[in-house]
């Protein structure tokens, strides 16, 4: 029996080996491929999971995470075979400092719920004493305007009664006229006497002594009235200066009445103040916490995205809550400044009265022929002289208080506008349309993601395929099917680089926005700070001024 293959059976073996020799080289290429294709994918995705490094996004970074965790997580980060685990480990991470987040916004609202009630406490106080002063203020118009009558009816009646004593004054004038002629017709009867006869003498006596004694009588009688009217107006005169010193008096405490209300306005003003820096507080408080949990939230799935709206919504009521708060300020402030006002009006009445009380002091006083007279009436005209002082010195204390609270009205104001746009950027910036399109980018990323790794499993459950499909087909096919398969995992490597430059261009995009995103959360910041250092330069030299005043 013949062994001997033949030359054709050796031919054959030859092209076996051939085959499997090729067959081999071309497995291992592929599998080379294979090899880096997913080395440089997980490379891509480290590098590109590194880039953000903002806030708490990577795992060193993150304060909510033990050491001994921390080092586990690393272990298994460096550690992991595939992306699949890497990414899970990071979606641990991310999970565990959702949960901290969660608690702490927890505590944050519970904290905050508490300070927002004690504010509407305050605030309920604070329209209580409004309310009070209003009513005070009230009292105290009314109660200047029925001064302010009455002294214009003391006014009248000192006028009639002066009219009277000038009056007077002519009657005495012209009495006394007569009691020189009568003393004249006296001298000139006495001369007569001396040249007549006893007779005449005694019967002229007679006639002259009638004629004086009803002459006597009549002057008797006129000196009585003088003397009455005299003590009539000497205790009209005392009514009024009781009046008059009653009516400082009152005036005395009208100015410190209104003291009293101008420091009760610096009060209210110092609590909007303090209200506007916890409204201001409170803002900033809630936007870091709003930009921690957008962070988080952009990073898990979509289920998430209900509780993010809820705290947006949380949040956005709250931020109206304020402005209805700056609101009613604003209105309160406006109020105030209509009570000004009317403290401007009654003020210029009294100044009115005031310059004329000192038009009458400057008339020339006349002289009496009763010395006491005189010098009662220089006594009042030197106490009207320092009361006089007393309230021009007053009067400047009002008008330095009132330019006080006019500046300090005008920084109010200018300090409710700025809150007012800090408040209108910050609703700006909730509502800013790039924020959502940065989720929506990630989520798409993430998708993309998925879907190149559900991809790539595919491509490599086909290749086994193909790997088996290769032992059981004939050359041709083979050579076919390898043809075929380079130009799908061609295809499919342009696709997947095209989409990796895609993926790339879009992180770009995003790392840039967020960038902006930094950066005008840091002019906020600043714009901030300087609001504050502002006030407390504004209460600092508001401090000096009331130490001044006080001194």
């Amino acid at each position: 029996m013949n062994t001997d293959p033949g030359p054709s059976s050796s031919l054959f073996q030859n092209t076996d080996l051939n085959v499997n020799k090729s067959q081999n080289e071309e497995e291992e290429e592929d599998l080379e491929d294979q090899k880096r294709r997913k080395e440089e994918l997980q490379n891509l995705l480290v590098a590109k999971l590194d880039d953000f490094n903002f806030d708490e996004s990577t795992i060193n970074s993150s304060t909510n995470i033990s050491t001994a965790s921390n080092d586990d997580i690393q272990h298994k980060y460096k550690y992991a075979s595939t992306t699949n685990e890497q990414l899970q480990v990071l979606y641990e991470v991310r999970t565990r400092e959702l949960a901290t987040l969660r608690e702490e916004y927890e505590k944050y609202k519970a904290e905050k719920s508490k300070e927002i009630d004690n504010l509407k406490n305050k605030l309920i106080l604070g329209e209580a004493e409004n309310h009070q002063l209003k009513i005070s203020l009230k009292n105290a118009e009314n109660l200047l305007v029925e001064k302010t009558t009455m002294i214009n009816d003391l006014r009248k009646e000192l006028n009639v009664v002066t009219n009277h004593a000038k009056q007077y004054e002519k009657d005495i004038e012209e009495l006394q006229i007569e009691i020189s002629t009568y003393q004249t017709t006296l001298n000139d009867l006495h001369m007569k006497n001396l040249t007549q006869t006893p007779l005449s003498n005694k019967i002229n006596a007679e006639e002259i002594q009638k004629i004086h004694q009803e002459q006597i009588s009549k002057l008797d009688t006129l000196l009585k009235d003088q003397t009455r009217l005299s003590e009539q107006y000497l205790k009209e005169i005392n009514n009024l200066r009781q009046e008059l010193q009653r009516l400082v008096e009152i005036e005395l405490t009208d100015k410190t009445a209104i003291n009293v209300l101008t420091t009760n306005f610096d009060s209210a003003q110092k609590q909007c103040e303090e209200l506007i820096n916890i409204i201001e507080v409170l803002t900033n408080e809630n936007r870091h916490l709003q930009e921690r949990l957008n962070g988080s939230f952009h990073y898990h799935q979509t289920g998430t995205e209900e509780k993010r709206k809820s705290v947006d919504n949380f949040l956005d009521k709250q931020l109206e809550k304020m402005k209805q708060m700056l609101v009613d300020k604003t209105a309160h402030i406006d109020t105030l400044n209509m009570k000004l006002k009317n403290y401007g009006d009654c003020l210029n009445e009294l100044l009115e009265y005031r310059q004329l009380k000192a038009d009458a002091l400057k008339k020339e006083i006349q002289e009496c022929n009763n010395q006491e007279h005189t010098k009662t009436l220089l006594l009042l005209r030197s106490e009207l002289i320092n009361n006089e002082k007393l309230l021009q010195d007053k009067d400047r204390q009002i008008s330095a208080l009132n330019s006080n609270n006019r500046e300090l009205l005008e920084k109010m104001e200018a300090m409710i506008s700025q809150t007012r746009n800090d408040i209108q950027n910050i609703s700006y910036k909730y509502n800013i349309p790039q924020l959502e399109k940065m989720a929506e980018d990630f989520k798409k990323a993430e998708l993309r993601i998925k879907e190149l790794e559900e991809s790539l499993s595919k491509s490599e459950e086909t290749r086994l395929s193909l790997v088996q499909k290769l032992q059981m087909l004939d050359k041709k096919d083979l050579e076919s099917d390898i043809k075929n398969m380079k130009l799908h995992h061609e295809k499919e490597k342009t696709n997947l680089e095209n989409q990796v430059k895609k993926l790339q261009n879009d992180l770009d995009v995003a790392s840039t926005e967020v960038d902006n995103l930094k950066k005008y959360v840091n002019e906020l910041v600043n714009d901030n700070a300087k609001l504050q250092l502002e006030i407390k330069q504004f209460e600092d030299m508001r401090n000096n001024e009331e130490g001044t005043l006080s001194g």
